[in-house]
């Protein structure tokens, strides 16, 4: 029964869901197995929360955007303005496309900072 409304939620990507996650309290813990069954992989544990936590990618074809188990994440975007037409460069989201932004991105862990931010530019 949890296997088929777990597949079944998992029809969210329809939605326009990226990314999954899945708390499982130390009652349920047996689940994880059923969960890992159907694309799930284990992010961590919390002993704080006494609970399991599972995620599941859910765009084929792409690397998982999900953040590993840290406190926070960094983004980095700049503006770029042609001051002779007064043009501002922004750019399509890829993955919301209605969406427009400043170039930009995720620096990964001990990635110089800038980075994410130059290789936004070569998608342009």
């Amino acid at each position: 029964m949890f296997t088929r409304s777990l597949c079944s939620r998992l029809l969210w990507k329809g939605e326009g869901r990226s990314g999954v996650w899945l708390h499982l309290p130390l009652p349920l813990l047996h689940l994880a197995n059923e969960a890992v069954g159907v694309g799930f992989t284990l992010h961590h544990s919390s002993n704080e929360a006494r609970s399991l936590v599972l995620c599941a990618w859910l765009e084929e074809g792409s690397s998982s955007r999900l953040p590993h188990y840290a406190s926070h994440q960094v983004g980095v975007s700049g503006a770029v303005w042609r001051e002779e037409t007064g043009q501002m460069l922004v750019i399509q989201d890829k993955y919301k496309f209605v969406n427009w932004k400043f170039p930009g991105g995720l620096a990964e862990p001990s990635e110089d900072i800038g980075k994410p931010y130059v290789q936004s530019f070569s998608s342009v």
